[in-house]
C-alpha cells in the first residue's frame, strides 16, 4: 500500500463505525500513527512505549476540547435514520429487564 496506494494503513476503523452504525450511535474516531508497518522499519516495544506516554497528554487535550465542544442536545445528524437492521435487531427490540 505504501508504493503509491496509500499514506497510512490501519486496522482500527471498521469494526467501530460498523458496531456505531448497528444502534444508531454518532461516531468520530481520532486515530494516532504511531510505526511504520511490521518489517517496514525496525522499532522496538520500548520506542511504541515512549510515543504513547509522550503523546499522552495531547490526545487527551483533543479528546478533551471535543466534548467541551459538543452539544450533545442537539443532533444534527443523521445517525439514527442511517441505523442498519441487524442479527442483532431481536435484541434491541426486546423490552430489557429493567423496563
Amino acid at each position: 500500500m505504501l508504493n503509491g496506494h496509500a499514506d497510512i494503513v490501519g486496522q482500527s476503523m471498521c469494526p467501530e463505525v460498523y458496531l456505531a452504525r448497528e444502534i444508531g450511535a454518532c461516531y468520530a474516531g481520532l486515530y494516532f500513527t504511531v510505526n511504520y508497518g511490521e518489517g517496514i522499519k525496525k522499532w522496538s516495544h520500548q520506542d511504541m512505549t515512549d510515543i504513547f506516554y509522550d503523546d499522552a497528554p495531547m490526545i487527551g487535550e483533543i479528546i478533551l476540547e471535543t466534548i467541551r465542544n459538543v452539544d450533545a442536545g442537539e443532533r444534527k445528524c443523521e445517525c439514527l435514520e442511517l441505523r442498519k437492521e441487524t442479527l442483532l435487531k431481536d435484541v434491541y427490540n426486546q423490552e430489557s429487564a429493567k423496563g
